[in-house]
């Protein structure tokens, strides 16, 4: 699995290449759960979180956008652990 973040202000625009289908199922049913407050990945991140939308793309990337509440900022590295963690090794 390849990804990118990118810092947009307050948004942390995450670009994510699985390296099959099975793990990016995998990623994007930990993704809605975290988006439901049940993340796997404990985060300092998760404080400053006002808006999480994912998106998967037609290629089969998932884009991930996190914003920050006002005044806050999302650490890209605090994120990038918890895209590892959340990762299946073997799908």
């Amino acid at each position: 699995m390849k990804f990118d973040l990118q810092q947009q202000g307050r948004t942390l625009a995450i670009d994510i290449q699985p390296d099959n289908d099975a793990q990016a199922v995998a990623l994007l049913k930990q993704f809605e759960s975290c988006r439901a407050g049940h993340c796997t990945c404990a985060s300092a991140a998760l404080s400053n979180l006002d808006d999480m939308q994912v998106n998967p793309q037609h290629n089969g990337h998932i884009r991930v956008e996190l914003t920050a509440r006002e005044g806050s900022r999302i650490q890209a590295s605090d994120v990038a652990k918890c895209i590892v963690f959340s990762a299946p090794t073997e799908a």
